[in-house]
This record gives structure tokens, C-alpha cells and sequence, in this order.
């Protein structure tokens, strides 16, 4: 299959060049770039999304959303702690988590899910994998979440009530060749009720392409970092640039695709340790009708 090809390619052509990275680093820098990052150092970003179609019982539903923790180098597993009550003080009606939890082995697996199983929302935690997640053993870090009790979403879709109304949170598994996404996308969604709304969560944000031909309402995604750097921030309707937009259709923040909407967070962590114009963040949604 397609799928186990990308996760060996992962796992045999870029651990040594990500050890390989941080050694340089460590070397350029005479150590003073690759440092501890506390875990309150990051921003709360708030949108209002918009979504036309979206029931009234359902206005001002609030979504936290985090991705790229990394814990490893940078995001040590003590941080997570204060990280995790930050993102509890939100109050979020319910709280996404779009993958890369560890950064590069399953060394701190363990204390990640410990801590991770300290959050909380009414409606539920839910969370996918990433690709930094199979550099080690992918299957070993589905199997401890699971083994917590947390909702880890592997092409699947979990149905929830909130105010007589459904939602159906989907989670597709990692994946960046175009037809494995798809292809994952149709799986997790194919069978959600169709009156339900719809909200899918994938590391990798091209999932809003295959999203907006299954009518998803909303797709939450990471990956990208938001670039680390950013050259022109998003204003007077221009949409920021940044290393991201060299690779990524969509490199960070809010995006539609005919009626689906897509927010790709900058994340908490990062591949190397330097951000420009592009600080670490937890994205909040509030969902309103159109």
C-alpha cells in the first residue's frame, strides 16, 4: 500500500537528516539556538468562523486547537504541564490535536500521553497523528493513546450531541501523496451522517481539497508551522508569505474551498528551533452561521 511506503520513506530518509539538523545547530550557534523552550511561550489565537449552513444550536461553539507539540529538543516533556492548563483555561467546548505529538523517537512517549490525558473540554479531546509521530513507531504511539483512554482518530469519525445537534469529528491518519489523502479522507468521512456537521481533523492541510468534495464544514490541520518565518503578515486582505507558501497550498490560517472552511495553526513546537513574524500559538475557533 501507498500509505506504508510514505511512513518507511519517513522513517528511513529523515531521522539521520533531523539529527543531522539539530547537530549543526547546536554547532553554528555554539549551542545558544537549540535551547529548552518553556511551555507558556506561546499566543492564544481567536478567529470567529463563519459557515454558512451551520444550525443555530450550534453558534458559539468554541474549538481549541494545538498541533506540532515536538516534545523532544525544544518542548520538553516538564512544559507540558503548563501548556496543558493554559489550553484547560480556555474552556473550549472541544479540543483538536493534529499530530506530531514527539519530534523525533518515542523517548518521551510516555510522559507526552501522561500529560496529554490531562486535558479536558465538554465535547471531548480528540487527536491524529502526524508524520514526526511514525519516525520511530507509529503504531506504538496509536497504542498508548489508546491504552490512556484518549481519542485517537485513525480514519474513523466519532459522533457527539451538543445542543440536539451532531457532530461528526473525523481524524484521517498521516499522509502527503494527494491519493493516499483522498483516499483517507473518503474513508473517515464517507459514512458521517449528512446531516450532521462535519469537522475533520488531519496534520497535513491539503485534506481541504478532498474535504470540500464530501461537504465538510470545517477541517483543522498543522504540519506546516506556519512556515517558522513570515516575510509579509496577513493584512489589507493580503495573505501573509513565508517560507510555508514554498511548499504548502496552505501554509497558515483561515481558508475556504467552496462551503469548507480550513485553519492551519503555526503550532507549538517546530522542526529547528527559529521563528520570525510566526510565534508559537493555540488556535481558538468560535463557529457562527453565515
Amino acid at each position: 500500500m501507498l500509505l506504508i511506503d510514505e511512513r518507511d520513506q519517513w522513517k528511513t530518509h529523515h531521522r539521520l537528516r533531523h539529527r543531522a539538523s539539530i547537530k549543526a545547530f547546536r554547532w553554528l550557534s555554539r549551542k545558544n539556538i537549540i535551547k529548552a523552550r518553556p511551555g507558556e511561550r506561546f499566543r492564544i489565537q481567536r478567529h470567529t468562523v463563519r459557515i454558512a449552513g451551520l444550525p443555530g444550536e450550534l453558534a458559539g461553539l468554541t474549538i481549541a486547537h494545538l498541533s506540532d507539540l515536538h516534545v523532544g529538543t525544544i518542548i520538553r516533556p516538564e512544559f507540558l504541564p503548563s501548556i496543558v492548563d493554559k489550553i484547560n483555561a480556555i474552556g473550549a467546548d472541544l479540543i483538536a490535536n493534529t499530530g506530531d505529538l514527539i519530534d523525533h523517537d518515542n523517548q518521551y512517549l510516555a510522559p507526552t500521553v501522561e500529560a496529554l490525558a490531562g486535558l479536558e473540554a465538554p465535547l471531548g479531546v480528540y487527536h491524529v497523528l502526524g508524520n514526526h509521530d511514525y519516525r520511530d513507531d507509529g503504531p506504538a504511539v496509536i497504542d498508548a493513546l489508546r491504552a490512556a483512554q484518549l481519542n485517537v482518530l485513525v480514519n474513523e469519525h466519532h459522533r457527539v450531541a451538543h445542543r440536539g445537534r451532531h457532530i461528526a469529528v473525523a481524524g484521517i491518519d498521516w499522509a502527503q501523496h494527494p491519493v493516499n489523502i483522498a483516499h483517507l479522507v473518503d474513508h473517515a468521512c464517507g459514512q458521517a451522517n449528512g446531516d450532521d456537521f462535519k469537522l475533520l481533523l488531519a496534520h497535513h492541510p491539503h485534506a481541504l481539497d478532498p474535504a470540500a468534495e464530501h461537504g465538510v464544514h470545517l477541517v483543522l490541520a498543522g504540519h506546516t508551522h506556519g512556515g517558522q518565518f513570515v516575510f509579509r503578515k496577513n493584512r489589507h486582505g493580503r495573505e501573509s508569505i513565508g517560507l510555508g507558501n514554498f511548499k504548502f497550498r496552505y501554509a497558515q490560517g483561515h481558508y475556504t474551498r467552496h462551503r469548507t472552511h480550513l485553519y492551519v495553526t503555526s503550532g507549538l513546537g517546530g522542526s529547528f528551533p527559529l521563528r520570525f513574524r510566526c510565534p508559537a500559538e493555540v488556535g481558538v475557533l468560535e463557529l457562527h452561521p453565515a
